[in-house]
C-alpha cells in the first residue's frame, strides 16, 4: 500500500456551508483508506460550542485554528477542497501549506471557471477526487 503510515488532512469549508458539503470527505476517506493512508477530518475532530462571550469566542477560536494548523503542519499531505463558495478558513489553510512547503493538492469541485488566485499558491489544482488520490499516492512514494 503507497500510503502505509502516511496521514493525510481533509481541509475544506466546515461550518457556514450545507451539511451536504461534508459528503466529499466520507469518499475521500474510502479511497485514501484503500491506499493505506491515515486520515485526520478537522470536522468530526471538533464539537464546537459557540460562547456567547465575544472575548470567549476569540480564546477558543485562538485555541482552534492552533490546533487545526498543528495537525495540518503534522501531516503529510494535504486535500484542500475548494468550491466557488469560499470558505475563510480553507484559504488559510492552503497559505499555511504553500509557506511551509507542505505537501497539498486543491480539489477544485465546481463546474465554475478556477479562480486565478488559487494558481498564487502555486499547488497542484486537480478537478476530481480520484485525481487528488492518485497524487497522494504518487507523493507518497517519494517521502520518508
Amino acid at each position: 500500500m503507497t500510503g502505509e503510515g502516511k496521514v493525510v488532512f481533509l481541509a475544506g469549508a466546515i461550518d457556514l456551508v450545507p451539511s451536504e458539503e461534508q459528503s466529499w470527505k466520507s469518499l475521500a476517506q474510502m479511497k485514501l483508506k484503500f491506499h493505506g493512508f491515515t486520515v485526520v477530518d478537522p470536522a468530526k475532530t471538533f464539537n464546537v460550542c459557540y460562547p456567547e462571550d465575544t472575548y470567549a469566542r476569540q480564546r477558543l477560536g485562538k485555541k482552534l485554528r492552533e490546533m487545526n494548523e498543528n495537525a495540518i503542519l503534522m501531516s503529510d499531505f494535504i486535500i484542500a477542497r475548494m468550491t466557488n463558495t469560499m470558505s475563510i478558513g480553507t484559504v488559510t489553510e492552503l497559505q499555511l501549506c504553500a509557506n511551509n512547503d507542505k505537501p497539498c493538492a486543491i480539489f477544485w469541485d465546481s463546474e465554475d471557471i478556477i479562480p486565478v488566485y488559487l494558481y498564487t499558491f502555486n499547488l497542484p489544482i486537480y478537478t476530481s477526487l480520484d485525481e487528488c488520490v492518485q497524487w497522494a499516492s504518487k507523493e507518497s512514494e517519494y517521502t520518508i
